[in-house]
């Protein structure tokens, strides 16, 4: 029965580093179509503005459980106090 060289540990295989490559040049080709075009600068443009919307709507939904949240505390507290909880 033979060991697992060292290297073999540390060296990927064929097919991940061919698959770093695929993924490397798909996402470059995405930044420069994206950067470099008319298109895809209307493109980040509209992304942005629909990230914008969605970090408003989170801002919006965090602040509601905070409400819930005091209002909760409130209404165990009141319990406690009466006894009942």
């Amino acid at each position: 029965m033979s060991t697992p060289s060292p290297l073999t540990e540390v060296v990927p295989s064929r097919h991940a580093s061919a698959a770093a490559v695929l993924i490397g040049a798909v996402a470059g080709g995405l930044a420069g179509y994206l950067l470099l075009t008319p298109d895809g600068r209307q493109v980040c443009r509209a992304m942005g503005a629909a990230l914008e919307d969605v970090a408003a709507e989170s801002a919006r939904f965090a602040n509601s459980l905070r409400r819930a949240q005091s209002a909760l505390s409130s209404s165990w507290n009141a319990l406690s106090l009466t006894g009942n909880g």
